[in-house]
């Protein structure tokens, strides 16, 4: 997801349950991809959370309420910078299962295997997912046939 920190550097969002009710109470966590910096905040009465000082970057979100989870990679950036599909307010739509430790979430440990949020691998529902950054590929020795 593509959202944009405003120009103090805070982050908003909302988290709500597969039933798009609010979710109050949800522990969010957000941190660099690199593992540095995590911040932690809880939902108000509204599902809304905020993050304060939120430099542009790749990001984990990991959101543990009481009817689900979700787990989102999030990319911030500045108001100037910002893509078309950026959106102000990072919106995260729990998954209906039973919510896990926060540590779970952070360090990879539910269910017993690696593969956590913070240690490269997104892990959405129990399915890792791979992000692939195309790259090009000069091909410049490459001669032509006549």
């Amino acid at each position: 997801m593509d959202v944009i920190a405003n120009s103090a550097g805070e982050l908003r969002g909302a988290v709500v349950n597969a039933d798009t009710a609010p979710s109050v109470n949800a522990k969010v966590v957000l941190c660099m991809v690199n593992g540095k910096d995590p911040q932690t905040v809880t939902t108000d009465a509204s599902g809304r959370f905020l993050f304060k000082n939120v430099r542009p970057g790749m990001y984990t979100l990991a959101v543990n309420g009481a009817k689900g989870q979700a787990q989102k990679l999030a990319r911030v950036w500045t108001e100037e910078t910002a893509p078309p599909a950026a959106t102000p307010v990072a919106l995260v739509s729990l998954q209906d299962e039973q919510p896990r430790q926060e540590t779970d979430l952070v360090r990879g440990q539910a269910g017993g295997g690696g593969g956590g949020l913070l240690v490269g691998a997104l892990v959405v529902g129990g399915i890792a997912a791979a992000i692939a950054i195309p790259i090009a590929v000069s091909n410049a020795n490459k001669t032509s046939s006549p």
